[in-house]
């Protein structure tokens, strides 16, 4: 038997069109080749979207793809992640498995009876179970919980949308030691007796494809099925999923796992240094960088860093830019100036030494302002969310009181209150 595992779709993530349709266009051809490759079902370890409620067109394109795997009778098992995990039970997943779309394996810690467990002996060769990803790494507690017993004649899958340390890279380590990263141990895992009996640990969260056998176990991230940020984009450029083959009946190990790249547009990646240049002279830069490189139908991922010497951000004429990639037929063009400076932002920045907390906050806002970094709308919500959250607990006030009146607060100023109903 075999199964698609895949993970970390995180539909509806980019703000940009473009992206948001090569996102989706992946998530369909994941699937399409799921069914060419005959699988027995398909499982999706957290984060199908960005979102607990993404938006209605998302929702309406996942729905449509997870229509072809039931008409070709394949099952589609899932969990929750951390961004479509909701705390309130509010989440798009539960609308989809409502309409026969795919089963939610997450199990109940709080009320095993109604756990999805009870009904996930789903085949006679395999058993799978998950649990949801939570913000801050809270799934780790309840994982150590589990209790259920498990047949191992059967091939036993455990879902999970968590960090495990003994797969992280080296640099990500450091930041768990750190305590900047929550994340569990394998070894801790399988020190449950429950835990032990699965014979693959089903992993999302980590946007790595990283796989390790550990103590006889699998462990495995596909990494992320589409590149989720700028950074991503850069440094995978593409997606990834993966196929497990397994045998049936007494002898329960893994086959075969067939890792299954998802590249819909190439990606062309141009660095430019301004240190030392003038808004005029960047420009120039920028242009014969890129008539080194084929950008016809390609994302092209533009960083900008480094201290101009003179003039302001603003003075850059990013709209010429964009016009001149225009011509060179770019399929998307995604910019990153979050390190590109002006020596004159830095003269202001010192000025600001010794001013009050709200004077630096208005010249921040104000500097991203004028270097279009913002909208004027966007400096108005900013200032009002700063207002919400600058506000004092009332005499006899409880914290939870205290909390959901700046929730609401900022609900409001979001104007976000059909979404939270």
């Amino acid at each position: 038997m075999k199964f698609s595992h895949i993970t970390d779709c995180h539909l509806g993530a980019w703000k940009e069109p473009e992206m948001q349709e090569l996102n989706l266009e992946s998530f369909n051809k994941a699937i399409d080749i799921s069914i060419q490759e005959k699988v027995n079902f398909v499982l999706i370890t957290g984060d199908l979207f960005d979102t607990a409620i993404p938006p209605i067109e998302i929702i309406a394109s996942c729905a449509e793809k997870l229509k072809n795997l039931k008409e070709n009778n394949i099952p589609c098992y899932i969990i929750a992640g951390s961004h479509d995990f909701s705390a309130s039970g509010k989440t798009i997943i539960t609308v989809l498995e409502k309409a026969g779309l795919c089963i939610n394996v997450s199990y109940n810690l709080s009320d095993i009876s109604q756990s999805v467990n009870n009904k996930s002996f789903l085949d006679k060769n395999y058993f799978i179970s998950g649990l949801a990803g939570k913000k801050l790494g809270l799934e780790q507690k309840d994982l150590l919980n589990f209790k259920e017993e498990l047949d191992e004649r059967k091939f036993n899958i455990l879902g999970l949308h968590t960090t495990i340390k003994e797969l992280l890279p080296k640099s990500i380590i450091n930041q768990v030691e750190k305590g900047n990263i929550d994340a569990i141990s394998a070894e801790e895992i399988l020190r449950n007796e429950k835990l032990k009996k699965f014979n693959y640990f089903a992993l999302g969260h980590i946007h790595n494809q990283l796989i390790k056998n550990i103590n006889g176990k699998i462990f495995a991230y596909p990494g992320a099925l589409f590149p989720n940020n700028f950074s991503e984009i850069i440094e995978n450029k593409l997606g990834n999923f993966l196929i497990i083959t397994f045998n049936e009946g007494k002898d329960t190990q893994i086959e075969d796992i067939k890792e299954i790249p998802i590249e819909i547009k190439k990606v062309q990646f141009i660095d430019i240094d301004a240190n030392d240049l003038n808004p005029s002279s960047l420009r120039e830069k920028i242009f014969q960088e890129a008539k080194n490189f084929e950008l016809e139908d390609r994302i092209l991922a533009i960083r900008i860093q480094g201290t101009i010497e003179n003039g302001k951000i603003s003075d850059i004429e990013f709209d010429e830019i964009e016009t001149y990639f225009q011509s060179r037929k770019v399929y998307c063009l995604l910019k990153n100036i979050s390190k590109l400076e002006s020596k004159e932002f830095q003269i202001q920045v010192k000025e600001s030494e010794g001013k009050t907390i709200e004077e630096i906050e208005e010249h921040v806002i104000n500097s991203a302002l004028e270097q279009k970094v913002i909208s004027l709308d966007e400096k108005t919500m900013m200032n009002l969310l700063i207002k919400n959250l600058d506000t004092e607990k009332i005499d006899g006030e409880t914290n939870e009181t205290f909390a959901n009146r700046i929730t609401n607060d900022i609900i409001h100023t979001l104007n976000l209150i059909e979404i939270w109903k």
